[in-house]
Order: structure tokens, then C-alpha cells, then sequence
């Protein structure tokens, strides 16, 4: 992490390389911070934009690891699934 900068800024720092893509799916990427690791969590609807939160995510000054829980899929498609299932 870069000295001086908290959880919260590389958090932020984030959140605003996010916010420039002007992706809108990337607003419901959550990010949190703790010590250089970064997680993201919330669904897309491509792989492609998975990979792109990941990969914005680890140019951030001060990150140092990304764990990307971020699902795939539309909630429709994975509501129908689960119930053809049960």
C-alpha cells in the first residue's frame, strides 16, 4: 500500500477508475479495501466486464492483490436455474 494512503482511498481510488470507464453494470461493483487487497463483489452480465473491474482494480496505486468474487450472469437467468433444479 501506498504510506499514507487508508483502506478507504484505495477503496475510493477504485470506485472512481470505475466510475471512468462509464461501464454502468461497474456501479454495482462493490469494492472493499484492506491493507493492498482489494475485493470486488456484485454480478455483471459478461466475463468481459468481470475482467475488466479485475484488471482496472490492480493498476490502482496501492493495490497489491485483487480477489474478484464478482458473479456472471443476469439474476433472471440464475432465479430460472435454480428453480429447474428444485
Amino acid at each position: 500500500m501506498i504510506p499514507g494512503s487508508s483502506n478507504t482511498e484505495v477503496a475510493d481510488s477504485v470506485r472512481r477508475s470505475f466510475d471512468a470507464l462509464h461501464y454502468p453494470e461497474l456501479k454495482q461493483v462493490t469494492c472493499a479495501a484492506d491493507h493492498g487487497q482489494i475485493t470486488l463483489q456484485g454480478r455483471v452480465r459478461s466475463y468481459y466486464l468481470k475482467q475488466m473491474a479485475q484488471e482496472v482494480a490492480q493498476r490502482v496505486p496501492g493495490v497489491r492483490r485483487v480477489m474478484n468474487n464478482v458473479q456472471v450472469g443476469d439474476g433472471n437467468c440464475l432465479t430460472q436455474l435454480e428453480s429447474s433444479v428444485n
